[in-house]
């Protein structure tokens, strides 16, 4: 047996595919695309511009090109996932949770910062000249604030800031603001600066980047509330993709930017160049242990909902539920070690 080294079996299957193919006098089939699902809150240009180089690089090592599939929404990231139109892909938690749950995917990475922390922050923001202080003084005037947050799927825009900024205090964000307005971050930050928007939720490294690509729009807004750390993006995979080409993208994904014995400085170079365009510091083994802080906080937002929505006649149904909640709740405890070892972000 030839011992297939340096190489993935995928990649010699579909070279001696292709050589069997040559011999016997049929035109060579392209290699079959993989599909990287991108789920980003930049605009689509940008985002797959940064993301290509990296994604060249990859196909190399798994002779076949690698697509990127751009979503401008979590469901349909989740679709490409499920529908097999995608492979692997780069998502945030909540949206991660939904692949893992809905989608047969999981989690086996997580990004870096350029600092090297793996962690990021939901943040309230205002206008730079509203007159607020704090979150406690957009909450007390919000009958007559309208507040922009994100996307349902959205841990920094709604998950996290729900649980902290309102869950905590009894509060239902949609019946306290006069108008409460779904969005992406950029436009939620654009949308503050412009007046349009009182108040706004939004990730903090999308704040960061547009304070570094357009310091005149950050400039006129502010932060008044910042969340506990929420675990960085992870990047996650179809969970019946071949070993061998697991093996392949997990090693690439951890060696980005770091020495290598087969890799040149050249090389070296060239992907610390990808991952300072993308903001990133690197990528960090992990598994669906990363998922836990946020899963919690989702379940007890479903607990929350279930204890103040829904008419009397619902009950029976609602304490099933509740029951249910609670034992996944219990569950998640017992990896609370683990969530809280890797990430600071509490529940209680």
């Amino acid at each position: 047996m030839i011992a297939a080294t340096g190489r993935t079996w995928a990649g010699w299957r579909r070279a001696l595919c292709a050589l069997l193919i040559s011999l016997c006098g049929l035109p060579a089939a392209a290699a079959e695309p993989v599909g990287f699902a991108l789920l980003s809150s930049r605009p689509q240009a940008e985002s797959e511009a940064a993301w290509q180089p990296l994604l060249d690089r990859l196909s190399q090592r798994l002779g076949s090109p690698v697509v990127v599939h751009w979503y401008p929404d979590y469901a349909g990231a989740i679709w490409g996932i499920r529908s097999g139109r995608d492979k692997l892909g780069y998502f945030g938690n909540k949206s991660a949770i939904e692949a893992v749950d809905k989608a047969g995917a999981e989690v086996f990475a997580a990004q870096t910062g350029p600092s090297g922390l793996g962690y990021y922050h939901s943040l309230l923001i205002v206008a730079r000249t509203a007159p607020f202080d704090s979150a406690e003084a957009v909450i007390a005037g919000a009958a007559a604030l309208t507040l922009g947050i994100g996307d349902p799927n959205s841990t920094s825009g709604t998950v996290v800031p729900f649980h902290y900024l309102f869950r905590t205090r009894g509060l239902d964000p949609r019946a306290l603001f006069r108008r409460v307005v779904a969005g992406h971050h950029p436009d939620n930050i654009a949308g503050v600066a412009a007046g349009r928007l009182d108040a706004a939720t939004v990730s903090s490294e999308i704040l960061d980047h547009v304070a570094a690509t357009r310091p005149d729009l950050a400039g006129r807004v502010r932060e008044v509330w910042r969340s506990p750390p929420i675990p960085a993006n992870p990047l996650i995979w179809r969970k019946d993709l071949p070993d061998s080409d697991k093996n392949a993208i997990r090693g690439f994904f951890l060696q980005l930017g770091s020495a290598a014995p087969a890799k040149s400085a050249v090389d070296l170079a060239a992907e610390r160049r990808a991952l300072d365009r993308l903001e990133l510091g690197g990528f960090a083994a992990t598994d669906d242990n990363h998922l836990v802080p946020v899963r919690r906080l989702d379940l007890l937002e479903s607990r929350w909902r279930l204890e103040h929505e829904g008419g009397p006649g619902a009950s029976v149904h609602r304490a099933a539920r509740l029951a249910e909640i609670e034992r996944r709740l219990i569950d998640l405890d017992r990896h609370r070690d683990i969530a809280t070892d890797t990430n600071p972000l509490r529940t209680e």
